[in-house]
């Protein structure tokens, strides 16, 4: 009875690997993010920006198995508040679901000398050297339209150093 016991245990587990396996293969392409109303606008601007055709894990999960785990785990949790939401019938805000993409991410692919900014006032190395990160500035790159990418509406932090003129 015990070794019937194992063999059920040992296929349950060889089971969920492989249903996390295929999980995450489908997440990476956006399909399971565009599977929630939440995220098919921010989806569709992906689709449609310079990013189109980068997998989302690339940007969105830190280097190694580490971040891949962290990030699903993450996206896990997003999918449990709207399942939840589904059921309390309270409805999740789309502009609260956001994730932060590192810098480092982000000169993973760009070269710093080589960007060319929109406001020519703008330098990018300045900023980094300042602890910027590219997040403060490009929040909406990947999944937003044209104007939104180009700067924060907020310039908070902007007019801590700059005239109005930003």
């Amino acid at each position: 009875m015990r070794k019937i016991l194992n063999y059920i245990l040992l296929g349950a587990a060889i089971a969920l690997l492989v249903f996390i396996f295929i999980g995450a293969s489908y997440a990476d392409n956006g399909k399971a993010c565009m599977s929630c109303h939440e995220m098919k606008v921010p989806v569709e601007k992906w689709t449609n920006s310079a990013h189109e055709g980068i997998e989302c894990m690339v940007c969105h999960a830190e280097p190694g198995w580490k971040g891949l785990v962290a990030a699903k785990s993450t996206g896990l949790g997003e999918v449990t508040k709207h399942l939840l939401a589904e059921v309390l019938a309270e409805p999740i805000d789309p502009a609260a679901i956001h994730a932060q993409v590192s810098t480092d991410k982000c000169l993973g692919c760009h070269v710093v000398a080589e960007l060319k900014p929109f406001n020519k006032a703008v330098d990018h190395q300045l900023h980094l050297d300042a602890n910027f990160d590219c997040f403060d500035c490009h929040r909406r790159t990947a999944h937003g339209n044209y104007e939104e990418r180009q700067v924060r509406k907020d310039k908070e932090r902007c007019l801590k150093c700059h005239d109005s003129e930003v």
